[in-house]
């Protein structure tokens, strides 16, 4: 729409001379030359939506860019991708016009904006889209979202040892390698989260160790989208929290809480992860207990700095403290 603020301004000049808001405007039929206008206005301002999208679909299918030119063409294409596919209707049809095979191919480019900017795209399409989510499982595409995290080196690195609570310190990795795992582990988790039959296909190939990996990265996005998809997985599945205490997870939210007071999100999801994995599993509430000494000490600290604030702000702690409380109760 390149002409769409001309078309606006047109529009409001038009109804600027009919009315000025200083008195009331007499009703009166709109001549047939108004009406003209008014219909070519917004004829203009609407995007054929199809259109659009077989012009992203042709570019996604064309090779991998040899030159900057084209790699900014398809950068260009998923960008452009991202304002139609958050709605239901679009995603699907991204699908009927043969979008998602190109996109799923392209998650695994050798230029990592590309497969940034594929797994985002991919994300919003699957993200509650059951239709889409069985599209993406039919053409592999969990397969190629796990390619970046090396699911076979984590299996030969996983150790037993229970770490202590304290911040799993990982090296910085690579920024654009980062987004790419980012990006990557967006899009499984839109795909495997409220959909059964993904989350089981993500939990047999080694998924609880792509969790683990992000939830000790030293990336803090990862680190909360890796706790918020595990409690949802853990409550769809209580199989799960059995899972997660077998591979050392219990031990790396009590470190990912003590650790991330400054961070709310990543406070207030290893707390419900926490609480999760022990509601109606008794079993994991001992392998908790063990490091239970520095998390009781942080969440005592944490109830300390509640209490301090004003009346009027306390309130917007009152979920966390009882939380905070349960799981004390859960631990002593």
């Amino acid at each position: 729409m390149d002409n769409a603020t001309g078309v606006y301004s047109g529009i409001l000049k038009w109804s600027m001379e009919y009315v000025d808001g200083t008195q009331e405007s007499p009703t009166r039929e709109m001549s047939a030359e108004d009406r003209a206008f008014l219909s070519e206005a917004l004829e203009n301002m609407v995007v054929d939506e199809i259109s659009e999208l077989k012009k992203v679909v042709a570019v996604l299918k064309t090779p991998e860019p040899t030159n900057e030119e084209e790699l900014q063409q398809k950068l260009q294409m998923l960008d452009m991708l991202l304002d139609y596919v958050d709605q239901i209707d679009a995603a699907v049809n991204f699908h009927l016009l043969g979008g998602f095979v190109p996109l799923i191919g392209t998650l695994n480019s050798r230029y990592p904006a590309l497969q940034s900017a594929a797994a985002e795209a991919f994300a919003y399409i699957v993200q509650n889209n059951p239709k889409c989510q069985d599209w993406a499982l039919e053409n592999g595409a969990l397969r190629h979202l796990l390619q970046n995290f090396d699911i076979a080196e984590l299996q030969g690195g996983d150790e037993q040892k229970q770490p202590e609570v304290a911040p799993a310190a990982v090296e910085p990795e690579d920024p654009a390698k980062t987004k790419v795992l980012e990006k990557s582990f967006l899009g499984i988790s839109a795909l495997v989260r409220s959909h059964e039959m993904a989350r089981n296909v993500f939990m047999g190939v080694g998924g609880i160790l792509v969790l683990k990996h992000c939830l000790q990265h030293s990336s803090a996005r990862l680190q909360r989208k890796s706790i918020f998809l595990l409690r949802s997985l853990m409550t769809s599945d209580s199989r799960i929290k059995g899972t997660a205490a077998e591979v050392g997870i219990l031990p790396l939210l009590a470190a990912s809480y003590a650790s991330g007071q400054e961070d709310v999100d990543i406070r207030e999801f290893a707390l419900g992860a926490m609480l999760e994995a022990c509601s109606d599993f008794p079993q994991n509430i001992p392998l908790l207990a063990a490091c239970s000494e520095q998390l009781l000490a942080v969440m005592q600290e944490r109830e300390a700095v509640v209490a301090a604030l004003p009346e009027d702000e306390q309130c917007d702690w009152v979920e966390e403290v009882k939380s905070i409380q349960k799981l004390r109760q859960l631990l002593q």
